[in-house]
């Protein structure tokens, strides 16, 4: 389960890598609107939330009982 999470959020930050220059040209150029606030909500989001699964998944900190991975809906 771990190294999944370790390719899907290599492949999202790879997808965000290709489009990011596209992104700029139509979305930060442009003044903020209700479309462009759920694009960026939409596309930054499942990033967070991946960092926030391969950090939980990987640190030590967590109890050996408890559950080490977590999804943020």
């Amino acid at each position: 389960m771990g190294l999944m999470e370790v390719y899907k959020l290599a492949v999202l930050f790879y997808d965000h890598f290709l489009t990011f220059s596209i992104e700029v040209v139509h979305i930060w150029t442009k003044p903020l609107s209700i479309a462009s606030l759920l694009f960026l909500i939409n596309r930054y989001s499942p990033l967070f939330r991946g960092v926030a699964n391969i950090v939980v998944l990987f640190t030590n900190s967590v109890a050996s009982g408890q559950v080490k991975l977590i999804y943020l809906w």
